[in-house]
């Protein structure tokens, strides 16, 4: 676990029991009673379910790792959000003079019903749309309320971004998406047993369009693939799915032309001692980068320095892609140049 990533579980385990503070606060002081006495209860009733509405809201949008968001900052904000948005609406309904029956005990449970699940719905829509420019603008109570969340879920969004990129990759290496486009999914989908037809027809048709494109190399395809499949079966299943498929869904490209033509100008012994090296400096910090096992026990291997070239040079195609490694192949050309002849008479 990084800095980073210790500075957010600290302030996560801060800010949790702050906001159950929080939200008993403001049921309690809106309720202007004791947390036991009949006025200040349905606040309380309302905020841990206007809560609990926020948390399921969470968890439906983030299939991978759906308790994952209600652990971070980003979410325990978003929900504390929910939670105030449903107390603040059931204090709001006597005001409004909203005509929920005659009852007492009756109008006091629809209240506390449609403050508790619909509260968001309320705040989240608009009195009026207003027209600026080519687009319409809906103006009423979701006009700061909606951007607040909207950049709450993105936060999230950004901060299991590259957790997940990371995942696919480790998970997809090496994988051939010809040999997986069929076999992977159908799968992760019997060995989970309440995977439904909407979730297997949106898998079919990323793959489908996966299949038919022609620009996306094969790494990338397979990426995209297990991303798409993280999002319905997790990281696990997923995992244990590749391991259980093994070889058969495992390929070993061919070099293009172009790489092997970039091979063929140097020098083998340059190509083992500097190649891993430059493609680590010329690639973007976010690729996935190469072991340095898998390097040594290539240079280990007792063969010529040909073979352990074209060896290296497979194992870098799989980690960071071949146009990255024929642009490194064509850096070290000046490298392979003889050295400068002598003066006469040296």
């Amino acid at each position: 676990m990084g800095d980073r990533e210790k500075i957010l579980a600290i302030l996560t385990a801060i800010a949790q029991p702050i906001g159950v503070v929080v939200a008993f606060a403001l049921a309690l002081y809106l309720g202007r009673e004791t947390v036991f006495a009949s006025a200040s209860l349905p606040y309380v009733v309302v905020a841990l379910i206007g809560s609990g509405v926020g948390a399921t809201e969470l968890m439906s949008r983030y299939r991978d790792a759906p308790f994952r968001p209600l652990l971070s900052l980003p979410g325990i904000v978003y929900i504390m959000l929910n939670g105030g948005a449903a107390v603040l609406a059931y204090y709001l309904i006597p005001v409004l003079k909203v005509d929920l029956g005659k009852d007492p005990a009756t109008a006091n449970f629809y209240r506390i019903v449609l403050a508790s699940f619909g509260a968001m719905a309320f705040f989240r829509s608009g009195l009026f749309t207003l027209r600026l420019g080519d687009s319409d603008v809906p103006v009423g109570p979701n006009l700061i309320l909606q951007v607040l969340l909207n950049a709450l879920d993105r936060t999230y969004d950004r901060i299991r971004a590259a957790p997940r990129s990371e995942e696919a990759a480790a998970l997809m290496a090496g994988i051939s998406f010809d040999l997986a486009k069929e076999a992977l999914p159908s799968f992760c989908f019997n060995l989970m047993q309440n995977v439904g037809d909407p979730e297997r027809e949106e898998v079919g048709r990323e793959v489908k369009l996966l299949a038919e494109s022609q620009v996306m190399s094969n790494e990338a395809k397979s990426l995209i693939l297990g991303l798409a499949l993280l999002n319905v079966v997790g990281r696990r299943t997923l995992q244990a799915a590749v391991s259980a498929l093994g070889g058969s869904i495992r390929g070993s490209k061919e070099l293009s032309v172009e790489t092997l033509a970039a091979l063929a100008k140097l020098q083998s012994n340059i190509v083992v001692l500097h190649l891993a090296t430059v493609v680590r400096a010329m690639a973007d910090p976010l690729s996935r980068r190469i072991e340095q096992k898998e390097l040594d026990d290539i240079v280990s291997l007792q063969l010529p320095d040909e073979n352990k070239a074209i060896l290296l040079t497979h194992a870098l195609v799989r980690h960071y892609g071949e146009k990255s490694i024929t642009r490194a192949l064509a850096s070290l050309v000046p490298l392979n140049a003889p050295p400068p002849p002598k003066p006469p008479g040296t």
